[in-house]
Formats: structure tokens, sequence, C-alpha cells
């Protein structure tokens, strides 16, 4: 199976600013998503819900995961409103052009 690759921006909105992060699914064997932090506005990032996964981000400025499902809008949603906590403004763009 040839590996398709489709992207979308997510911008989130959160108390303590808004965040960038451009998601590359990967629509293979094994549907992976590589989120990649764009830009952030948050300042003072301790102590802030999401734990390992929004912690990981910030400090590597990427991370790559195995989808759970292949609706990759909708794990692409769940996943940064468990890494953002339940008050973040999700808004998700598809970039790809065809």
């Amino acid at each position: 199976m040839q590996e398709q690759t489709s992207r979308y921006v997510a911008d989130i909105e959160v108390p303590e600013g808004i965040v960038s992060i451009d998601c590359e699914v990967r629509n293979g064997d094994k549907p992976e998503i590589l989120f990649i932090l764009n830009s952030s506005t948050c300042e003072g990032t301790e102590n802030l819900p999401g734990g390992d996964f929004r912690g990981s981000l910030e400090d590597r400025g990427e991370i790559l995961v195995e989808a759970e499902t292949n609706d990759p809008e909708a794990f692409i949603r769940k996943t940064l409103s468990a890494a953002y906590g339940p008050l973040a403004d999700i808004t998700l763009t598809d970039t790809d052009i065809d």
C-alpha cells in the first residue's frame, strides 16, 4: 500500500495564548500523525494541562503519534483537546490543495 500524506493546521486558542500546530497525516499500513509546533504565544508553560504530549511537543518541537482511528481529523481534535484542555478552542484547517 502506498503511503499518502495529508496536511492540516491546528490553531488552538487557550487562556495562555495561541498555539499553531502543523499536522502531517501519513496514511500507510498504520496511520501516523506528525504534530509539528509551528508557533506559540504561550508563556510560562510550567504546570499546564496536557502532561507528556504537550510538554514533549513544546520541548522537542514535534511528535510522531500512531493514530488510533482512520479518521485523522477526529484523532487530531481528540489528541489536542486532551493536551490543551477542554477550554481550548481548536480550529482545524485542511491545507491540501488537490
